[in-house]
């Protein structure tokens, strides 16, 4: 497949709009289970791109597999062999012929924080560096494959002020856990939040890339 309309490839990120950091290529056509989308080369091409420009590290266990519902397009699982980062085969999303668009719209709609491309992966690499600050802290908790924070996001008018200045899913999901890795997915774009946000981010042990 030729490269996403309106952005060129080079290495590990797209041009055109903020970009992933400058980390070691990986071997990302051994992601496991990328068979099953072997009937849509252009949704492997968008799957491995993205884990590229994601900037997910060698070391961290990245796999494909389908399971329901289809519009949960990635997910973190925390007690998988020091955390694993799965994407969804059954996803409309990685089979969009235009993958920067298709986030886009999500962005457009206030669904997510960042348009990059390659964003939902950045949101679960979040949770797994998340994870990572939070381990052994015993204000957090654990549940089957959840981490679980101490805490909601506050009252109402902080979760509005949230949505407002991230994205609908970082408010009123109302989880430090989502408005962490949402949070985190904006800054890899390059966006600046607004103190209010940035202290809860560290209240909550926002990661540092």
């Amino acid at each position: 497949m030729g490269d996403l309309q309106g952005h060129d490839f080079r290495g590990n990120q797209w041009t055109g709009g903020g970009g992933g950091p400058d980390v070691e290529r990986r071997d990302v056509r051994d992601v496991m289970g990328l068979h099953l989308m072997d009937n849509a080369p252009w949704a492997q091409e968008n799957v491995l791109r993205a884990i590229q420009a994601a900037g997910i590290p060698k070391n961290r266990d990245v796999v494909v597999e389908r399971w329901t519902p289809n519009t949960q397009l990635a997910a973190y699982r925390p007690d998988w062999q020091g955390g694993q980062i799965a994407i969804n085969a059954s996803a409309e999303h990685w089979y969009s012929t235009d993958l920067a668009k298709a986030q886009g719209m999500l962005r457009a709609e206030n669904i997510a924080s960042s348009s990059r491309p390659e964003a939902p992966l950045v949101h679960e690499l979040g949770h797994a560096l998340h994870h990572d600050a939070v381990r052994g802290n015993p204000d957090w908790t654990y549940h089957g494959r959840e981490y679980t924070a101490p805490s909601t996001l506050g009252d109402s008018r902080i979760r509005e002020m949230i949505s407002r200045a991230v994205s609908d899913y970082a408010g009123w999901s109302n989880d430090p856990r989502e408005f962490v890795a949402e949070v985190f997915a904006g800054l890899h774009e390059g966006k600046t939040y607004p103190s209010e946000v940035m202290k809860l981010y560290k209240e909550f042990h926002g990661p540092r890339r």
